[in-house]
């Protein structure tokens, strides 16, 4: 899902770089995180979308420690319909993985990257806060899987995603970021849809159900992609991110 496409193409024909304010498609921004190394078996965070955009997708990626592949944990709203939505888990080059509540599938995926992903299509909720799980379950000299769960806190419901294999035994690296991004139709960097959000902080190994946590970070530093407007306040406790729009 992290790319940015700053070409204008019609037909055949791609313009130059002179161009790139002109369209904008995939545009995206990035919260950094300095965490500490370490080898977890968990990472928490909360996100709040405080006003919904089409084609818009707040996610966590993360790492592992003993192989390059990672993977990336979120929730969207519709391509066409800031009131429908999906919850994705995906992690790159995995080749096994397993649904999770009866409403969850699993599919392959390619265009940026190839692997496993597991969705549940519901609506996203503005000023809902969404809880993004990742959690290890299953480990053998085979690989590990890693279970994803999304909590909506607001009404106390949790989803689960589904498990995903790594191709060998694995633990959660600090290697942690967000990003916000729009994937809608092709558009002017001056109408993508507004969106704007809450990050808390990244949590690492939390105890349920204590829900006390090994380590947790806020946010250091951000950036957008050329061309797409917005701002972000970085706070002790969270981040605000206020994507798109004139």
């Amino acid at each position: 899902m992290i790319r940015c496409v700053l070409m204008l193409i019609v037909g055949i024909v791609i313009f130059p770089k002179s161009t790139i304010a002109q369209q904008h498609q995939y545009g995206n921004m990035y919260l950094f995180y300095d965490a500490a190394g370490g080898n977890y078996y968990n990472i928490d965070q909360e996100i709040t979308p405080l006003q919904l955009a089409k084609g818009t997708y707040w996610a966590l990626t993360f790492g592992f420690n003993e192989i390059a592949d990672g993977g990336y944990i979120g929730i969207q709203t519709g391509y066409n319909n800031a009131n429908s939505g999906m919850l994705i888990f995906s992690i790159w080059n995995a080749t096994v993985a397993a649904k999770g509540d009866a409403n969850s599938y699993v599919v392959d995926f390619d265009g940026e990257g190839v692997g496993k992903s597991c969705r549940i299509s519901i609506p996203i909720k503005v000023n809902h806060t969404y809880r993004l799980r990742i959690w290890q379950m299953e480990s053998n000299s085979s690989g590990t899987y890693w279970g994803a769960w999304i909590k909506d806190k607001t009404i106390g419901k949790e989803y689960f995603l589904g498990k995903i294999k790594t191709n060998q035994q694995t633990t959660l690296s600090s290697d942690v970021l967000n990003f916000v991004e729009y994937y809608g139709g092709a558009t002017p960097c001056d109408q993508v849809p507004k969106s704007r959000a809450q990050f808390n902080a990244i949590q690492f190994n939390c105890d349920d159900p204590t829900s006390e946590c090994e380590d947790a970070y806020t946010a250091y530093k951000y950036k957008f992609a050329e061309c797409i407007t917005g701002t972000c306040a970085l706070n002790d406790a969270y981040s605000e991110v206020i994507f798109g729009g004139n």
